[in-house]
């Protein structure tokens, strides 16, 4: 299954109906520019309660998905809401009225929610997860976890192992059914400049500068992002860098490096970066718990971009990784046959 961030073409649909995928779209975009509030995305949300404007947008939905021959929807809502608020009440609802058009329309579709790593507020979003899961998969973004720390600005795994799984964990905590959850791990890595006093390339902490975000002192929003096929090229020996060697975390069950990079690109100054990265092993250990230990509905990436089938090392690479997927993901289950 693909998610499309917008939305697709006929010609995407078609080749990717050849190759046997399913492929959503983002319900937001089906009517992003209607200037009626009561037909506008997070405009239904508030407005839960208007039954007459959801029952039109279902309508919307279920032509869309005939005439365009998608498969379903994917809702990627990253607001940040309290309980007791009318968009924590009304997410589900928009949810749940997309779920039925797909009914309607394709019995094979289905309905994607992207959520964050953990249900205890990630970001400020504090959603009904429970109420979301009854009407669509949720896709658990396990990635970007460093974007809130509250105690010191410490450069740290895009997605530590444990915390991985303390995320997983408490979505069934709160009851969500092991089949509908998705692990999206992310296929990309960030590194942070060092603003240790005379940092080098052996350092084993790396401190950096407050980037505040959603209330927290410190964050990754200021950190560099490096696709997997880079990463993989600078460990391997493919891309020329000072650096020191891979380190393993046992902790985080990920690697880190040091890396000397120019702190601009117009003042030639040097700095000492630590970069966090995600490698085949530590996306094993993931794959592994969350598909034989939790076992979970799924996995999934972010994103398919990051790979590349540029130099005949990147497409081994590539491979590599995709095979690693498979090997855990398996074929869909309940299957989804094409229409």
């Amino acid at each position: 299954v693909i998610a499309s961030l917008t939305l697709p073409s006929p010609k995407h649909i078609c080749a990717a109906h050849r190759a046997g995928v399913r492929i959503l779209s983002p319900a937001e975009y089906v009517d992003k520019g209607d200037p009626d509030p009561n037909h506008n995305y997070r405009g239904m949300m508030n407005n839960y309660w208007n039954t007459t404007a959801l029952a039109e947008w279902q309508s919307k939905l279920e032509t869309y998905v005939k005439q365009t021959g998608v498969d379903g929807f994917a809702h990627d809502l990253e607001d940040e809401f309290q309980r007791g608020s009318p968009m924590y009440t009304g997410y589900p609802i928009v949810v749940q009225y997309s779920n039925q058009a797909v009914e309607n329309a394709v019995p094979t579709g289905l309905v994607v929610v992207a959520v964050g790593w953990s249900p205890d507020a990630i970001d400020g979003r504090l959603y009904d997860y429970l109420a979301l899961s009854r009407h669509g998969f949720l896709y658990v973004m396990a990635y970007d976890m460093a974007s809130q720390l509250w105690t010191r600005c410490m450069a740290s795994s895009n997605a530590p192992f444990y915390s991985v799984k303390h995320g997983l964990n408490r979505y069934l905590d709160v009851g969500v059914a092991r089949e509908k959850l998705v692990l999206a791990t992310g296929w990309y890595g960030r590194s942070y400049l060092c603003s240790n006093e005379s940092p080098t390339l052996d350092i084993a902490f790396c401190s950096y500068e407050e980037k505040p975000f959603r209330g927290a002192p410190c964050s990754d929003i200021g950190a560099r992002f490096h696709s997997i096929w880079e990463t993989e090229r600078m460990v391997h020996g493919q891309q020329k860098e000072l650096m020191s060697a891979p380190q393993w975390d046992t902790t985080a069950g990920t690697f880190f490096i040091n890396v000397l990079w120019p702190v601009n690109a117009t003042s030639g100054q040097m700095g000492v970066y630590q970069l966090w990265y995600p490698d085949l092993r530590s996306l094993e250990m993931q794959y592994q718990m969350a598909i034989e230990e939790l076992q979970i509905g799924g996995l999934g990436m972010w994103t398919m971009t990051d790979l590349s089938w540029v130099t005949d090392f990147d497409k081994g690479r590539s491979q590599a990784v995709l095979t690693l997927l498979g090997k855990y993901a398996g074929p869909p289950s309940p299957p989804w046959p094409r229409r």
